[in-house]
């Protein structure tokens, strides 16, 4: 039975779209930060080749079709939120000045980079865990493997994020914030 949240006839084109959004973001990226210029030709070859680059690569339209349904919630989500807050009566320059506090700037930032975890986790985790599988010792992996066992570790996981949040709070602190 076909229903209205069938993507089925869609996935042969998720190529495509995968390509689109990554030129898009990455030109509108580009010509917001001017990192390389105020030349849009540059700026246009540069996010093609890295569409084509993510195009061309199965791990990485892998994650571009994962992160993409993440993105538009996201989008919606924001764009629901200001309304909702226009709609109360508060003005978008209070709005704009509240969104820049680092209070809430590191907590967009968290969220971020939780979602990215979980997406790069449901993408790569498969090869992760195979890789650090007992048993997985031939003789032309056994380097990357011990690699993969030493820093997909628990307690390495975990140092990491204690110094990460450790290295936070001492900016933090040091600003005086």
């Amino acid at each position: 039975m076909a229903t209205v949240l069938d993507i089925g006839l869609i996935e042969p084109f998720a190529p495509v779209f995968s390509f689109l959004f990554i030129f898009a973001v990455l030109f509108a990226i580009l010509e917001k930060t001017k990192i390389l210029g105020q030349n849009r030709g540059l700026n246009s070859l540069v996010s093609f080749t890295v569409s084509i680059l993510f195009l061309f690569t199965e791990p990485t339209r892998d994650f571009i079709k994962t992160v993409t349904p993440w993105f538009v919630i996201l989008m919606v989500f924001v764009v629901f939120l200001l309304t909702i807050f226009l709609f109360m009566g508060i003005k978008e320059e209070d709005i704009a000045k509240t969104a820049s506090q680092p209070g809430v700037v590191w907590f967009i930032v968290i969220v971020l980079i939780l979602i990215m975890g979980a997406i790069l986790t449901q993408v790569f985790g498969e090869q992760v865990r195979q890789l650090t599988a007992e048993g997985n010792e031939s003789s032309e992996t056994a380097v990357t493997t011990s690699v993969a066992k030493i820093v997909f570790h628990p307690r390495i996981l975990g140092a990491m994020l204690l110094l990460v949040i450790a290295s936070q709070a001492v900016r933090l602190i040091s600003r005086g914030i």
